[in-house]
């Protein structure tokens, strides 16, 4: 992985992240992202300076992330602004502690409302 300048991610579903992208967040390396525009995956290498991505219907696009990948290599030039904080909160501990907190948080409300039931059942008119 030390010879390597960039990692490509390609998704094609707007919605989804690939499970990969988590791997290749914690290497610190520049991702070459090929995913629809507003997709996940594009929010996820813009917003937060992990990478480029280009539309996978669009040639023009895809050739102008490409040779600007090259010429910032070629020119020893930093495309990017990694950071470790932001990387970690992709991490998949980060993501699976923040999972089961939207879980347990949906399934606490519901729990206590069902208690409250079963007691109001049991209880004399």
């Amino acid at each position: 992985m030390e010879g390597i300048d960039y990692l490509l991610m390609m998704m094609t579903d707007p919605i989804s992240m690939p499970g990969k992208c988590y791997e290749d967040l914690a290497t610190g390396k520049p991702i070459l992202a090929i995913a629809p525009p507003d997709s996940a995956v594009d929010r996820m290498t813009r917003s937060n300076g992990f990478g480029m991505c280009a539309d996978p219907m669009d040639d023009n696009g895809l050739t102008g992330m490409l040779t600007q990948a090259v010429r910032r290599v070629d020119q020893q030039e930093c495309l990017f602004a990694y950071n470790d904080e932001t990387a970690r909160e992709y991490a998949k501990r980060s993501l699976i502690g923040q999972y089961r907190g939207l879980i347990m948080g949906a399934h606490a409300p519901r729990t206590a409302t069902a208690n409250r039931e079963i007691k109001t059942a049991g209880a004399a008119p």
